[in-house]
């Protein structure tokens, strides 16, 4: 993944964690895009080795 996707990935993280719409209620779906972010740029790291 590039360094332009890594920073748009961010963005879109932290603008549904700041939106007012929720897919589900409480801090549930916060916690999973999190989780799928970190996943995301792990998995990332682990290809490049």
């Amino acid at each position: 993944m590039s360094d332009f996707v890594k920073i748009l990935l961010c963005v879109v993280i932290i603008v549904y964690i700041l939106s007012p719409i929720d897919c589900l209620p409480g801090p549930v779906d916060d916690i999973l895009v999190i989780l799928l972010g970190y996943l995301a740029n792990r998995k990332v790291g682990i290809e490049q080795k």
